[in-house]
Parts: C-alpha cells; structure tokens; sequence
C-alpha cells in the first residue's frame, strides 16, 4: 500500500472483500470478486486477476473467471483468454463459457483462429442470402431455421438437427399462453430501458398481454409480474408528476 493515496473506506472496503476471496462458499468468494473488480481500490482488479492465474484451488479460480466475465475492462477479457488454456478441465471450460459475455470487435477479433477467412468456422453459411443475392431457401416461406448440434456422451462426432419455422398465418390471439406472455415480457423490458423499439407499448399494454398469457399459472410467478408491472407503472407516474 505504499505510495498508494487510498480512500481509507475504500481501503477497509477492499480490505474485507479480499478476506471473503477466502471463504469455502463459492457465492461468497464470486461475490467478493465482483465487488473488487467494480472498486476503485488500485489493487482490486490485480487481486482478482492473479487469483484466477495463480490460486492453486480450481474452484477459486474458476469463480474468478465468472466474477471477471462481468467487467468491461480489457485485461479481464485477457485473463479470461489466457484460462482457456488451464491445466484444470473445469476452469477452462469456465472460461470458455465466460468468452461469450465479450463482444467488443478487437475481443471477437482475438477469439478467432488465426488465419480464418470471415464467413468459415463454426458459423453456418446463410440459408437465405449469398453474395449475388437470394437463394431459393429466401422463396421456400421460411421465416428462419432453428439448428441444434448435440453428441451423445459417449460420441464422438456431433449430430445436427435442422427446425424449419414457417409463417403457418396464425394471429396473435391463436398464439400459446407461454407466448403471449413471453411477448409481455419482452414489452416490459423495452419499456423500462425506454427502447426505441417499444412502439406503441404501456405498462397497460403490457399487463393486458399477461393476463391473456397467464394461463393456470401453478405457482403464481406470472401473477407475481403483473403485480410488478403495476408498481412499475406507479412509480413511473409518480416520477413523472402525474
């Protein structure tokens, strides 16, 4: 700490986030790294990151690898990076998982093999569009394809499964109860971030979609969300005066 013009709340802060890095529970020591990595103590972000490359219990290493998956700061991505090549099965596999949360362009640029021509690994070629234009799938009255790739736990090559999704002409009445509400949903939070793709969407709106979708709703959760839009709706009207 020498040399270093620390807050002295933030130095105790840091100074007790660092101690739960040491706990046996692992919601503790994710929590505790996120706390550091979100400080503006010097030494924050350096206690997490030599953790993840250092500690010698793979567990906190791989808590570390989640906790940094959180933060924007560059040297997390490289961390993170660097843990794809663990010794430990589990940590990189963490780390592999946690690569998804990065989507600056230099950092998708980094996890792409060198070499690699744009349009060429794991990503499929476009069904419906090539360069010169459309292909004969963009007339077939596909709205998109849903493909999944699984291997059995004792393959060794992956299968594909391909899912055509056709404009079947249903309306929105006709739709599930699950999608309905799904659609509620998503219309909740488009207006809470005030999206510019929320249309004509209201907290009115929104409840009426839910209730058309709340369908038995065994244990309660939909109706639980509805109450939550209505209170959003008050409060939103009280900020606003009205």
């Amino acid at each position: 700490m020498s040399g270093m013009d620390v807050d002295p709340a933030e130095a105790e802060h840091y100074a007790a986030a660092e101690g739960r890095l040491a706990s046996e529970d692992p919601d503790v020591r994710e929590k505790a790294a996120i706390e550091l990595l979100g400080m503006s103590h010097p030494l924050g972000l350096d206690t997490v990151l030599e953790r993840m490359r250092s500690d010698p219990d793979p567990a906190v290493r791989a808590d570390m690898i989640r906790a940094a998956a959180f933060s924007v700061d560059h040297r997390c991505f490289q961390a993170v990076l660097g843990a794809v090549k663990d010794t430990d099965d589990v940590v990189r596999k963490t780390a592999a998982s946690a690569l998804s949360r990065f989507s600056r362009p230099d950092e998708i640029e980094a996890m792409t093999p060198a070499g690699s021509a744009p349009g060429t690994g794991s990503v499929e070629p476009s069904v419906y569009r090539t360069d010169p234009g459309l292909t004969r799938g963009a007339a077939s009255g596909e709205l998109l394809q849903v493909r999944i790739r699984y291997k059995a736990p004792d393959g060794d090559t992956s299968k594909l499964l391909v899912f055509p999704v056709r404009d079947e002409g249903g309306t929105f009445a006709r739709a599930s109860d699950d999608f309905q509400f799904a659609a509620a949903v998503a219309s909740f939070g488009m207006l809470l971030r005030d999206s510019e793709h929320k249309g004509n969407a209201t907290f009115d709106s929104v409840v009426e979609l839910a209730e058309d979708g709340r369908g038995a709703d065994a244990h309660g959760y939909r109706g639980e969300f509805i109450a939550l839009v209505a209170q959003a709706k008050t409060l939103v009207l009280a900020v606003q005066g009205e």
